[in-house]
């Protein structure tokens, strides 16, 4: 069995309509070629980090950018060192939730599974979803190569849900799933949340609009350009999970919340 050792970095976008949670994760010892270039953008840039909102809607450090063009073209350049990578790393997993019903249709459910746990959040379904499908992904590999490969998980700071994010990874520590432990801190100190913020942000407004209906919003072409990504053998870069209305009412919960 030969070790490795993985890093993801979680981050989420969220507003009345749809939260998103996204993974980006690598083997950590390739993360240092993932985070060179945005560095230097962010250097080029004269900016401490990249926040996909805060540029779009002219925050913090973008305020005195007045002008969208530039503000878009800006963020650009950070989403093609995601999309346009070389490197057969990193892979991006994201869940997306429908907020207008899970109330209504997944949280009873959770809360019956659950009594008194209080795991009926929707961050929480989106955050077991992502760790899901990376664990079972990576087992599969695990199996399929006769490796050992590990997960860490760095998540943005999450206080309300810290402890039971700590108590989930316990909770599989010792089984058989390749989770080594989780940490919590900020995107100013970690490039890989500022990318999963990125991915979160365009899969959120793609999600709200398609929730929607929102013909005049549309899918924007920069969620169209993270699923067409493709790795140097033709993989897809992202892999993206919706609980909608529909998947809600199969009740297939994810491990942990069944």
């Amino acid at each position: 069995m030969v070790p490795f050792k993985y890093v993801g970095y979680c981050d989420e976008s969220e507003d009345d309509t749809s939260l998103v949670l996204t993974c980006v994760f690598a083997r950590a010892a390739d993360w240092a070629l993932i985070v060179r270039p945005w560095q230097f953008l962010l250097a080029e840039y004269e900016m401490e980090e990249f926040h996909a909102e805060h540029c779009e809607h002219r925050k913090g450090c973008w305020e005195t950018w007045t002008d969208p063009t530039e503000r878009l073209a800006a963020a650009s350049r950070f989403l093609d060192l995601l999309t346009i990578s070389h490197l057969p790393f990193p892979t991006v997993y994201a869940t997306g939730v429908d907020l207008r019903c899970f109330k209504d249709i997944a949280a009873p459910m959770i809360r019956t599974a659950h009594p008194g746990r209080s795991l009926d959040a929707p961050w929480l379904l989106a955050f077991h979803q992502v760790l899901a499908d990376m664990l079972y992904a990576q087992s599969f590999t695990n199996k399929a190569l006769g490796t050992n490969q590990t997960i860490d998980l760095i998540c943005d700071e999450k206080d309300e849900f810290s402890a039971r994010v700590a108590r989930r990874v316990k909770e599989l520590q010792g089984t058989d799933h390749p989770l080594a432990g989780v940490t919590f801190t900020n995107s100013e100190s970690a490039v890989g949340l500022q990318m999963a913020d990125l991915v979160a942000y365009e899969m959120r407004k793609a999600l709200t609009a398609v929730i929607l209906n929102d013909e005049a919003r549309g899918i924007r072409d920069q969620w169209m350009q993270l699923m067409n990504a493709r790795m140097p053998g033709g993989q897809r870069r992202i892999y993206a999970t919706f609980w909608d209305e529909g998947a809600m009412r199969r009740g297939r919960l994810p491990p942990g919340l069944v």
